[in-house]
């Protein structure tokens, strides 16, 4: 059975009846609203003065719903207010809306002061009643007019659509299609704008019908208050030729809906009528938009953000004291390293305690040179690829100490603005996932486009030329027609190919690989690893290749670095550290490959247990607990990295016994 959106029709159809009478309603009103009909008028044998006696509706076809206690028509002072009353409305939502989402996505793109400033502000405004505030803060100010009006009614409205768009903004800046573009250096603003911002689009006719709809309710409220909006702005809805502004809140004859309330009030024992049809009037259009707003929320299935609790903030526990590696300095074969990452030790401040993600890790890369770092889940890996950009959040994240010096200057010394230029231009970033890497609501070219547009200053149309050169170089087909698809349009493997165009773009000195093979199956794997070793080749740039897999790694990279525990476990070239293998974890990495150029049936062996705790490292070792090689001292002292062979370190005090164990 085909499900029916009744909501939307329903409200649609009432919605653009109002919408329709808005616009057309002054040109529909038989009579003028403001003639006062004085002139005996005779129904039967009665005889009504409609300015001393009003009309009952249906009473006389010249009046069809009768008059109002002053001897106006009031269909036509109905048909008048309801273009001021919605005009205003839309205004007052429209200034909600922009203070909203502005504060909604700074809140949830800036932390600190920033952000507790936002949050006091939307807990402060949704703490008041709505109708208490408004009416005080209308009275406070004095002489009413009509933008101190508007700005009361605009100031008790933004918060929730501030909450909206800030957590909606906070769910998304993880998303690996917004690191990627702080990874070729756009600015937060170009991020929010450009990224986040559009992704609201969807909402936003829902968010506007609920609010359009709680504003018409509320000036109605005010209205019946006696704080209407006055001559003035029902004048210049009517003819907005007219000129001059009146305080809000005087007595106005042109006909507005919350000023009738009030006014037919006091009379509603003699003409109860009156009241009865402004009173639909209201409710049917606070109906229409309300019901339209579900409508549409039903329609695009809008999954509405609740705030969550935070959860009780439990004991820190003591940071363990891990020793620095400072005595370290790796072989530099003659050359000035292009990256030299020293010691470096990266926290987060989480409610459970101090999470110890990257701890004294220290390598080095020359121009021209491949490196893998290696590990698994947990390991670091990933958190010390975002810190050699600097696109780890502080807070939560904190650089304890170290350096990582490329091309001699320290990045986590330079400030953000001269981040943004390395970003992309020096050293570019592949994310996990081909499909959340890519703004799904952007085409290729545009994506493509953004970098170089930024770095170089291109036209329109050399950086379109450029990203043809680009999909090309990748290996993509018809590339000049494909710049207009989205990313769903493309292959997994496809997808991953564009993220090394988009990487590629900037002629970068230094690339860094975050898995892009994860997900695709092993012969698209192939293909991208062929790919990465023709365009290094080709391109003679440096790359930085994080894995999980020492089979992927073993034919693409010059030296490997082995991470556990946020702790470098072992430092080789390739072939030394697969034949001579010195720690028990690259041991246990390499024994649970499978093993497909032999005919012999071998049994994997799996590395038992599970990585350490972030929040509470073992005292030694961090990989004593899952080692099969562990003496006491492993679970007192941490080994130091030390030189075994040349280029080749090892962080383990069984390494001769590992390294005449079998490695199949």
């Amino acid at each position: 059975m085909r499900y029916r959106n009744n909501p939307l029709v329903v409200g649609g159809l009432l919605a653009a009846l109002f919408v329709f009478l808005a616009l057309f309603g002054p040109s529909l009103a038989p009579l003028d609203p403001m003639e006062i009909y004085n002139d005996p008028i005779f129904v039967g044998d009665e005889v009504f003065i409609p300015s001393v006696m009003p009309l009952r509706p249906f009473q006389l076809s010249q009046f069809p719903l009768g008059t109002d206690n002053a001897g106006r028509d009031l269909l036509s002072r109905l048909l008048h207010a309801i273009r001021p009353t919605l005009l205003l409305c839309l205004i007052i939502v429209s200034l909600r809306l922009a203070v909203g989402i502005t504060l909604g996505l700074v809140g949830g793109w800036y932390r600190g002061i920033t952000e507790r400033l936002i949050e006091f502000g939307i807990g402060a405004s949704l703490s008041i009643p709505i109708l208490i505030f408004s009416l005080a803060t209308l009275s406070f100010m004095g002489e009413r007019e009509l933008p101190q009006f508007m700005f009361a009614l605009t100031v008790t409205g933004w918060a929730n659509i501030a909450v909206f768009v800030k957590n909606h903004t906070q769910s998304v800046i993880q998303a690996p299609f917004i690191e990627g573009a702080r990874a070729v250096g756009v600015r937060p603003v170009g991020i929010l704008w450009r990224y986040i911002l559009p992704q609201l689009w969807p909402v936003l006719p829902a968010i506007i019908a609920f609010e359009l709809s709680a504003v018409l309710l509320l000036v109605a409220e005010l209205g019946f208050l006696g704080m209407f909006i006055g001559n003035a702005f029902v004048q210049m809805a009517a003819d907005p030729n007219s000129s001059g502004v009146v305080a809000v809140g005087l007595t106005a004859s042109m006909p507005e809906l919350g000023q009738m309330l009030s006014d037919f009030w006091s009379k509603m024992i003699r003409t109860p009528w009156e009241m009865v049809v402004i009173g639909l009037v209201v409710f049917f259009q606070v109906f229409a938009f309300n019901m339209l707003g579900e409508g549409l929320r039903r329609q695009m299935d809008i999954t509405r953000s609740r705030g969550v609790g935070r959860k009780r903030r439990g004991g820190r526990k003591t940071a363990v004291s891990l020793p620095s590696i400072t005595q370290f300095e790796p072989h530099l074969l003659g050359q000035k390293p292009l990256l030299h990452v020293k010691n470096l030790v990266v926290h987060f401040d989480t409610p459970q305690g101090t999470v110890h993600a990257v701890s004294g890790v220290s390598f080095t890369l020359n121009p021209g040179e491949s490196l893998a770092i290696v590990g698994e889940s947990g390991s670091g890996k990933t958190v010390t690829g975002h810190a050699i950009i600097k696109l780890i959040d502080t807070p939560p994240g904190r650089f304890e100490k170290g350096e990582i010096l490329f091309q001699g200057h320290d990045l986590l010394q330079l400030p953000e603005q001269q981040m943004q230029k390395i970003r992309g231009r020096e050293i570019a970033y592949i994310f996990q996932d081909a499909m959340t890497a890519l703004n799904p609501a952007r085409t290729i070219g545009q994506q493509l486009q953004e970098g170089i547009r930024l770095h170089y200053g291109l036209s329109q149309q050399e950086a379109r030329r450029r990203a043809v050169e680009l999909l090309q170089l990748v290996g993509i087909p018809d590339a000049e027609r494909r710049l207009e698809d989205y990313p769903w349009q493309f292959s997994g493997g496809q997808r991953q190919r564009i993220l090394f165009a988009m990487a590629l773009s900037c002629d970068p000195k230094l690339l860094i690989a975050d898995e892009p093979t994860t997900g695709l199956d092993v012969t698209v794997q192939a293909q991208i690893v062929s790919l990465v070793k023709e365009l290094k080749t080709r391109l003679d740039m440096a790359v930085i290749w994080i894995s999980h897999d020492l089979g992927v790694v073993a034919g693409l990279v010059d030296r490997v670095v082995v991470l556990y525990g946020g702790m470098v476990m072992e430092m080789a070239p390739v072939r030394p550290l697969y034949k001579n293998t010195t720690h028990p974890y690259t041991l246990g990495l390499l024994q649970s490959l499978p093993k497909v150029h032999t005919q012999d049936r071998q049994r994997l062996i799996p590395i038992d247990g599970q990585p350490p705790d972030p929040h509470d490292f073992p005292k030694g070792c961090p990989f004593a607990p899952r080692c099969r090689f562990v003496v006491d001292k492993c679970k007192e002292e941490i080994p130091p990295l030390i030189p075994v062979a040349p280029q080749h370190y090892t962080a383990c005090w069984q390494w001769e016994i590992v390294q005449a164990a079998p490695k199949a």
